[in-house]
């Protein structure tokens, strides 16, 4: 199960058709949001008699609204269709969303990855005479560990199919194995190297 606003569900539209998305919950929560921020807009007109709702009062009333509006209308689907053998994304507002995709024959495997947000550090190490000699990687406080779920293609492009926390790593594992399993093709697990 996705979390409720960012995470990815996976479901079968029909049979031979799977589908990475956002989920039904995600635009509930977003609708429920926009007509609040609709309401909290047009408050001052509806029930103080204010001319309009183009007063400058209004500006974060009228930046919420939007920015609730645009969280309606996003959308982030893989679908990975046998029938029509294309893996297919679509990303962006549904009015001017971006379409790639590329043929299921050339999806080489499906796998996950774990990485720390941030940078590492390198540090000199001192030894016994007080000399730094080698440098070791240190990781500095506060850095995320981030799971990735991602498809790669025969030409070795990597396709990010779904980013998370690192507590997601199970969840992104299940996705990864049925989506492998359901289009043919090996699942790498690069988390436990």
């Amino acid at each position: 199960m996705a979390s409720i606003l960012g995470g990815l569900t996976l479901y079968e539209r029909r049979p031979g058709r799977l589908v990475l998305a956002l989920s039904a919950v995600h635009r509930i929560v977003f609708g429920v949001l926009s007509a609040l921020a609709a309401f909290i807009l047009c408050f001052g007109v509806l029930f103080e008699g204010e001319p309009t709702i183009l007063l400058g009062r209004n500006a974060l009333a009228m930046v919420l609204a939007l920015t609730m509006l645009f969280g309606l209308v996003y959308e982030d689907r893989w679908t990975f269709d046998r029938a029509a053998g294309r893996v297919e994304n679509r990303f962006g507002t549904l009015f001017l969303a971006r379409r790639t995709g590329f043929p299921m024959a050339d999806l080489e495997r499906i796998g996950i990855e774990r990485f720390t947000r941030g940078r590492l550090v390198e540090t000199p190490e001192p030894t016994a005479s007080g000399l730094a000699e080698g440098l070791r990687p240190r990781r500095r406080w506060g850095r995320q560990a981030i799971v990735r779920l991602i498809a790669v293609d025969r030409a070795g492009s990597v396709h990010v199919l779904e980013m998370g926390p690192g507590s997601r790593q199970a969840e992104m594992r299940s996705l990864g194995l049925r989506i492998a399993g359901f289009c043919g093709v090996r699942f790498e697990d690069a988390t436990t190297v």
